[in-house]
């Protein structure tokens, strides 16, 4: 497969990747074929670039692919202080406990100083982002999540600083896998599986090339797959072994990664991701780091639309004790009802409404 500029499709190009809008909906499906039409129709819908089938391409990196002039553009794209907005709103907007926001600006601003100050892994960054927007903003919201997590272990800032700039880098091996293969909508073979495994050491590796990154960020990268009983992968390595920022990070993985849209599956909704999360505590990350993230992090922010079980929508007005559990407004043609669903067992949130 390769990356072109819609501008630059031709009548009979076959989609290699599903084009999506910016809230994650498939617009066009893989293997639909361009026509003069839907070429047209791309811009209007903010669409800059596509993958379409190569054969000649089968097996590229998204950094041998990208040309420099595409590269510089991304690079461009990445703005320092949007950026820092973007993380320090999101742990405002997610997080359950009480912040001093001159400590959390200080601390976002060093990490995203660092990020900018590192050529090559600022490079690398913009290459995540011109390979999918998903994975891309995936990074950013590990990267709020797990911030979240460590403040509420009353982490110092240097500590903060660290977990949160290799959360922000977790996947930065990515960009030295095949396309073809992050993308696949099927099984990976055993061979693909290898590729796949490979971008945690590919990252740390980048990462440690960079120089002057802190180890343990390095270590994120490598570790954020390790699970407790030595179920993960690179080194399979087993509970304390584990340091606990890989933990934190794999915990904000998981959760930010079920709970989206993937080419070879649906979302899963909030209430079933938790689950998986619960089940996981004591065998794949220790049952404080669930507790933690739970305790914490606000599944349901403000201003969600949601729909109920009972078929009903509404949107979130308020936060209950259980983060399963928020206030709903729920409309009801030219009246409403405020339903605490604490208050109602028999009522829970289905799923998140995208629009």
């Amino acid at each position: 497969m390769r990356r072109v500029a819609v501008n630059l499709l031709k009548e009979g190009d076959i989609l290699a990747n599903p084009v999506k809008s910016p809230s994650g909906s498939i617009l066009l499906a893989k293997g639909t074929r361009i026509t003069q039409n839907i070429k047209n129709k791309l811009p209007q819908l903010g669409i800059a670039f596509v993958y379409i089938e190569d054969s000649t391409l089968p097996y590229l990196s998204i950094h041998e692919i990208i040309s420099e002039d595409n590269l510089s553009e991304a690079i461009k794209t990445i703005k320092k202080r949007s950026l820092i907005s973007i993380i320090i709103d999101g742990v405002q907007r997610h997080t359950r406990e009480n912040l001093d926001l001159d400590r959390l600006n200080s601390i976002v601003n060093n990490i995203i100083d660092e990020l900018m100050d590192h050529k090559l892994i600022l490079s690398s960054f913009a290459e995540l982002k011109l390979l999918d927007n998903y994975t891309y903003q995936h990074s950013i919201n590990v990267c709020i999540y797990s911030l979240i997590i460590g403040h509420s272990l009353k982490f110092t800032r240097t500590q903060l600083f660290q977990l949160g700039l290799g959360a922000l880098l977790h996947d930065i091996g990515k960009t030295k896998i095949p396309i073809s293969i992050i993308n696949k909508p099927g099984i990976l073979s055993v061979d693909e599986y290898e590729k796949v495994i490979a971008h945690t050491i590919l990252g740390f590796e980048l990462i440690k090339k960079a120089g002057k990154i802190p180890l343990l960020s390095a270590h994120v990268a490598l570790q954020h797959h390790e699970r407790l009983m030595g179920s993960g992968y690179p080194r399979k390595l087993k509970g304390d072994a584990i340091h606990p920022f890989g933990y934190i990070v794999g915990i904000a993985d998981m959760f930010d990664a079920l709970t989206a849209e993937k080419p070879y599956r649906p979302r899963f909704s909030i209430k079933d991701t938790i689950e998986i999360l619960e089940s996981s505590g004591g065998n794949l990350f220790p049952q404080e780091y669930i507790e933690k993230f739970l305790q914490t992090v606000i599944l349901y922010p403000l201003g969600y639309k949601v729909k109920l079980n009972n078929g009903e929508v509404g949107v979130v007005i308020g936060q209950g004790k259980n983060p399963l559990t928020p206030i709903i407004k729920v409309i009801k043609g030219e009246f409403y009802q405020i339903l605490d669903l604490e208050e109602y067992p028999q009522l829970f949130i289905e799923e998140v409404v995208y629009e």
